[in-house]
């Protein structure tokens, strides 16, 4: 009477095999932040250029500053 028993259980895992899958490997980020910092500060100059232009050619006439110097200019 040679009866072999039936099991149900899972085979044995040999112990190098890890027992959760490999996690996948997640996609560095660092150049999309690069890249909007580079973007913001490129609009920055350009805005604070535009302004510093816009200043140098009208600033007077915005400001009234021409008749203000004059009469600065005067009292020295």
């Amino acid at each position: 009477m040679n009866e072999t028993m039936i099991s149900n259980a899972p085979p044995e895992v040999p112990p190098d095999v890890p027992l959760t899958p490999p996690e996948e490997k997640k996609s560095s980020k660092i150049w999309l932040i690069v890249l909007v910092v580079l973007l913001v500060l490129c609009c920055c100059c350009v805005c604070l250029s535009a302004v510093g232009a816009g200043l140098w050619s009208n600033g007077d006439k915005w400001f009234n500053l021409g008749a203000t110097l004059q009469l600065l200019a005067g009292m020295v």
